[in-house]
């Protein structure tokens, strides 16, 4: 069964779908910044639900496909691979880092300012290039 490629499993069409939603959760976050409980809430419940694709689904299909990249020959589908797993790392650790931090605040009861707007700003750029990174890492390989 497919959704949008007859060559992709469905388990990356499903995934496929669960970053769209993801992505359209950081533009809601990001538009909603007030209140920060809010805003902090919907950031830290995104991270949580890529924290979960990662392990599941991400590091699981790079494990099984390691071959396809060693030896490194520069084929357009290995740029497409490290540059999509190295900028998703960045993201998701940056993510998790302002993520802990809002749930440290939260718990302590202390102020919801958890985080530089610069580093805020690069994570969602990071995790919007992350994402455009998976969906040509998609139609590369699903055709």
């Amino acid at each position: 069964m497919d959704i949008f490629s007859t060559q992709a499993d469905l388990i990356y069409d499903i995934n496929l779908l669960v970053q769209s939603v993801l992505v359209a959760l950081l533009v809601l976050g990001w538009i909603n910044n007030k209140p920060y409980k809010t805003h902090g809430t919907i950031m830290t419940t995104a991270t949580l639900i890529q924290i979960i694709t990662v392990v599941t689904i991400m590091i699981p299909s790079l494990v099984l496909n390691f071959g396809a990249l060693i030896p490194f020959e520069g084929k357009t589908g290995q740029i497409i691979t490290i540059l999509h797993n190295n900028v998703g790392t960045i993201a998701v650790i940056l993510g998790c880092m302002l993520s802990f931090k809002f749930l440290s605040a939260l718990r302590n009861t202390e102020p919801l300012l958890c985080g530089v707007k610069h580093t805020m700003y690069a994570t969602l750029s990071l995790w919007l290039l992350s994402f455009l990174g998976g969906f040509g890492f998609y139609l590369y390989y699903y055709p």
